[in-house]
C-alpha cells in the first residue's frame, strides 16, 4: 500500500499514514485534505504534489488491504494441509492483519462505500473473490467431515463478520494478548460456546 525507500519513510508514506489515522478518528467524509496537510505539517497546495485527491488515498488503503488478504488466501490454498487447518489459518491471518493495523482494516471494512463508482464495483468484486475462496475451504472441510454440515455461505459470512468487527473493539494496548485473541476467536467461531464435556 505504501512506498518505502530503505528504512526512511517517504513523504507519501507519511501522508498516507496520517490520513489513515484521521479517517479513523473523524471518518472519511469529515476529513479534508486541509486536515491531512495540517497534521503532516505542510501547506495544502503542497499535499497535491504527492497525492492527487482524498479519493486516491482511500483507494490505496482499501485495495492495499485487499491485496494483502488475497496474497494470504493464495498462500493458504497452495499449502498441503487439511481443509479445516486452512480455515483456521485464514482466520489467524485475518486476525493478525487486523491487530497489526486496525486503523487501515477498519477503513477498508467500513469506508469503502465512499470509493468512486468504478472503484467500488472493483472492490466488491475483489472482496467476493476472497469470500468465495474462503467459502470453498469451508465446503471442503464439510465434505470430509471436519466441520458440521450447514450452508457454507452462512458459515463464511458469520466468521468473516465476527472477525471484521474486531477492529471496532480490540485495542493492542488492552488486556487481551494477540495469542489469546486468536485462540479464543477460533474456539468461538469453530466450536461455539456450548460446553459439550460431561460435568463432574
Amino acid at each position: 500500500m505504501i512506498e518505502t525507500i530503505g528504512t526512511k519513510k517517504t513523504k507519501r508514506e507519511i501522508i498516507l499514514e496520517t490520513a489513515v489515522q484521521l479517517f479513523r478518528e473523524k471518518g472519511y467524509s469529515a476529513t479534508t485534505m486541509r486536515d491531512i496537510a495540517e497534521k503532516v505539517g505542510m501547506e495544502a497546495a503542497s499535499l497535491y504534489n504527492h497525492i492527487r485527491s482524498k479519493e486516491e488515498i482511500l483507494r490505496e488503503i482499501c485495495f492495499g488491504v485487499a491485496a494483502n488478504y488475497h496474497a494470504h488466501l493464495e498462500q493458504v490454498l497452495a499449502q498441503k494441509m487439511s481443509p479445516l487447518h486452512k480455515v483456521k489459518m485464514l482466520i489467524r491471518l485475518q486476525i493478525n492483519m487486523i491487530t497489526s493495523n486496525p486503523s487501515a482494516s477498519l477503513i477498508s471494512n467500513f469506508e469503502w462505500k465512499h470509493l468512486t463508482e468504478e472503484d467500488k464495483m472493483m472492490f466488491i468484486k475483489t472482496r467476493k473473490t476472497y469470500e468465495d475462496g474462503f467459502r470453498k475451504c469451508i465446503d471442503s472441510a464439510m465434505a470430509v467431515g471436519e466441520m458440521k454440515r450447514m450452508n457454507s455461505t452462512v458459515a463464511m459470512h458469520a466468521i468473516l463478520a465476527s472477525v471484521r468487527w474486531m477492529d471496532q473493539w480490540y485495542r493492542p494496548d488492552g488486556d487481551i494478548s494477540s495469542d489469546v485473541l486468536e485462540e479464543d476467536m477460533i474456539t468461538l467461531l469453530l466450536n461455539g460456546l456450548e460446553n459439550t464435556k460431561p460435568k463432574g
